[in-house]
Order: C-alpha cells, then sequence, then structure tokens
C-alpha cells in the first residue's frame, strides 16, 4: 500500500481507464506537462494560450505548481502515447494547503506577475489575463469549513467529457 491509498484508501485507480492512458504518481520532469495542460484547459475548459502568450507558465503557476510542490504524493498524472495529457491534484487539508500557499506561494508569484502594459495591437496578450491573475491571488479567499480536502482535474483530449477524469 502507498501513501496515496492509506491516506485516500482509493488505491490504484489505473486499472479501469483504457489503453493508451495511464495514471501514474507525478516524477520530476511533469511540470512543464502539468502546466500545458493547464494552459490548453485554462479558458474554461478550452484553449487558453490565445490569451497567455507572453506567459504561457502563467496558469500553471497558480493552479498546478503548488499541488505538485505541498501534495505529490495525492497528485496524479494522466498520460497517453503523445504524453501528458491531464491531472488530478488534491489536497488532503485545504486549509493548511491555503495557509502554505498564502505563507510560501502567493508571495512569490505576486513578486513574479506584473501587470504588463496593453495588449499587442491584434488583442492578444498577458496583460489582462495577468492582471486578472494577479487579482485573484490577492483577493483568493480561504476555503469554508465545509470543505476540509479538495480536488481538482482535467485532460485535454482523449477522455475528455467521458468522465474518467473525474472518477
Amino acid at each position: 500500500m502507498d501513501l496515496y491509498e492509506s491516506r485516500t484508501g482509493l488505491g490504484d485507480m489505473t486499472s479501469t481507464l483504457p489503453f493508451p492512458f495511464q495514471l501514474r504518481s507525478p516524477q520530476a520532469g511533469d511540470r512543464a506537462g502539468a502546466y500545458a495542460v493547464c494552459l490548453k484547459t485554462g479558458n474554461f475548459g478550452q484553449d487558453g494560450e490565445p490569451f497567455y502568450r507572453d506567459d504561457p507558465e502563467a496558469l500553471g503557476r497558480v493552479f498546478v505548481g503548488p499541488y505538485l510542490d505541498y501534495e505529490p504524493e495525492l497528485a496524479r498524472i494522466l498520460e497517453d502515447d503523445q504524453g501528458i495529457c491531464g491531472y488530478v491534484l488534491a489536497a488532503m487539508d485545504s486549509h493548511a494547503f491555503y495557509a502554505r500557499y498564502e505563507a510560501e506561494w502567493r508571495p512569490e508569484l505576486c513578486r513574479a506577475i506584473r501587470p504588463r502594459p496593453a495588449t499587442r495591437a491584434d488583442g492578444t496578450g498577458s496583460s489582462k489575463s495577468t492582471t486578472s491573475i494577479t487579482t485573484r491571488i490577492i483577493f483568493a479567499r480561504s476555503p469554508t469549513t465545509n470543505i476540509p480536502r479538495m480536488c481538482t482535474s482535467t485532460c485535454c483530449h482523449g477522455l475528455k467529457g467521458e468522465g474518467w477524469v473525474e472518477r
């Protein structure tokens, strides 16, 4: 029994996934792939790339990085024959996770992410999105007492819309 199974009671979730999908623990080189998935689903499930061309890792740094760093034993990477295509991220204690995020992660993000000048002539760029992310980081709310644990998942292709990531 690994740490994930002992903390969650979920055990091996990979046995029900169709070929060629594999759900596995994150590895050292997975951050860029997970950040890319976050970008590709960063516009309400659709491709967010047009909004983050100047800083394609912005969404991943905000929404994926803390889970990979603070709760790696609860993270799972969804991979197929083309590479990383999704993830499942969780925090066992959302209040402790949030406190650590506030103390360690958010201050670094606020220093690193600065609102940029006006968008490019073609209307694209990251000034609006970066400002929005910075605002969201600054005004992030603590989880309610009704939600002691939290989990998020996303998938780029293949299993998207079939409910596999949510299972």
